[in-house]
């Protein structure tokens, strides 16, 4: 199970690297602007499919991600330190769907650029009140407190 989820953080690796706005509606600009000017517009609000775009300008990502690499086949691969880490080599099925889990996050991300801001502003905002973060705040003093005193 730790195979997927660093071979998922591999894959969200390259994923993350190019950050699209939210698309936002376009406004109404009038009579005044030429059909060049808005269709730039237009464009610059698309998101960007390609997760490879610019994929060599950055060494240092290159060096992060083959070390993660080599660090989780060493952990994973060899029996003398897979005991130090309690792991066991992985069958060729579990490393085949350690790929498809890295894989479906792509498609994921997909799925998410193609919904565009409704999927965004359909979600709830999550905001906490002053009173439930004071009865939070409370109840953690309580509990530092009563460790505070068993440890005299």
């Amino acid at each position: 199970m730790f195979q997927c989820f660093i071979m998922m953080n591999l894959f969200n690796m390259v994923n993350c690297r190019v950050l699209d706005p939210i698309p936002q509606p376009v406004p109404d600009l009038g009579e005044d602007v030429d059909a060049e000017d808005r269709q730039a517009l237009i464009d610059a609000n698309k998101p960007n499919f390609n997760i490879f775009h610019r994929m060599f300008d950055n060494l240092w990502f290159w060096i992060v991600i083959m070390a993660e690499l080599n660090v989780q086949f060493l952990m994973v691969g060899y029996m003398g330190l897979g005991s130090f880490f309690g792991t066991t080599p992985l069958t060729f099925s579990m490393h085949m769907t350690a790929l498809g889990l890295g894989i479906g996050s792509w498609l994921v991300c997909m799925l998410i650029k193609i919904s565009g801001p409704k999927l965004v502003h359909a979600m709830p905002d999550v905001n906490e009140d002053t009173e439930a973060l004071e009865r939070a705040r409370a109840f953690s003093s309580r509990a530092h407190n009563s460790v505070a005193f068993a440890n005299m």
